[in-house]
């Protein structure tokens, strides 16, 4: 593969792995429950996550999915495995935030 395809498919995965961020913090901040009591920590929760997770480099996290990518055969490269990988990449990145 040439730099310039390099590049591209590292763009790609990297749009990839942010547009799938809005699905981690609904799956975060579901309250299934809808209980008042805890309201407002879901609330503040969603907007902690929001705020420091968004507009790092992501390294840590297209690792993930990177590693996956080549080192998954074809037959295991489904849609549902790469949201795993994508979900994995997440909870790395978001770990890293809060150590």
């Amino acid at each position: 593969m040439s730099a310039n395809g390099k590049q591209e498919a590292t763009a790609a995965t990297k749009e990839e792995f942010v547009e799938f961020f809005p699905q981690i913090v609904r799956d975060l901040t579901n309250d299934e429950l809808h209980s008042p009591e805890v309201a407002d920590a879901v609330a503040r929760l969603k907007e902690v996550i929001e705020y420091n997770a968004v507009g790092g480099k992501y390294n840590r996290g297209l690792t993930i999915v990177s590693a996956f990518r080549e080192l998954a055969g074809p037959g295991q490269q489904d849609q549902k495995s790469l949201q795993r990988a994508l979900v994995v990449g997440w909870c790395v990145e978001l770990m890293n935030l809060f150590v």
